[in-house]
């Protein structure tokens, strides 16, 4: 997050220690406001999908049932049936968000995983991905670039099938290799930037949610 400095003109019938301690406990507030404004317009941009999205009317009213059993429901109705065959088919074929634009999370974690916190060391707020391990996955939204990938083929559990079923992973990532088996298949994949912080920052300062933070009569 940008550094927002403030600066304190002390005249000589002023308490120095006591005008020190009120500002500086106001700047932790205006910038603790500042952080949660920052995040939460971070979280609007970031749309959820597939599994992310709210249950279906249809789950909430069968709790328990999965959506392949919902879709196979005789006493289903058709308009249901169709938005679980939707859903169904978005966490099949996850959709992507258009390059420039910020991007989708698919299972919830990516947009609740972005936080902010009040650093005491550097008096500042940092706003920022906290998904464990998930570091290079916000880099490369925000800033695009490229990701070395490695390929594994899907273990069978009964000996009669022959279908092969390949995925690739992020190269280091952890995988089951009880039931992927890693091969030396590589590739490089570009991937191009959806940035999602920097436009959350400029928006709150533009419409100057961060400027009214730091006015006593804004917070």
């Amino acid at each position: 997050m940008a550094n927002i400095e403030t600066r304190v003109v002390f005249q000589h019938f002023f308490d120095r220690k006591a005008v020190v301690d009120a500002v500086g406990k106001m700047k932790v507030k205006a910038l603790k406001k500042s952080g949660l404004a920052v995040m939460q317009a971070t979280r609007r941009r970031i749309k959820k999908q597939g599994m992310a999205k709210p249950q279906l009317r249809v789950q909430k009213e069968n709790p328990g049932m999965t959506l392949a059993q919902l879709v196979r429901l005789p006493s289903i109705r058709e308009r249901d049936r169709k938005a679980a065959l939707r859903r169904i088919n978005e966490i099949k074929d996850p959709p992507h968000s258009n390059p420039g634009e910020s991007p989708f999370t698919h299972t919830g974690m990516f947009r609740n995983h972005i936080l902010f916190s009040w650093d005491s060391g550097s008096e500042s707020v940092v706003v920022g991905q906290a998904m464990p391990k998930g570091d290079w996955l916000a880099r490369l939204h925000e800033f695009g670039g490229s990701q070395r990938m490695k390929g594994y083929v899907w273990v069978p559990r009964y000996p009669g099938y022959r279908s092969p079923i390949m995925k690739f992973r992020r190269a280091g990532a952890k995988v089951n290799t009880s039931r992927w088996q890693p091969t030396a298949m590589q590739q490089t994949r570009q991937y191009p930037p959806r940035p999602y912080m920097n436009p959350a920052l400029m928006e709150k300062v533009e419409d100057g949610t961060i400027v009214n933070s730091f006015k006593i009569g804004g917070m």
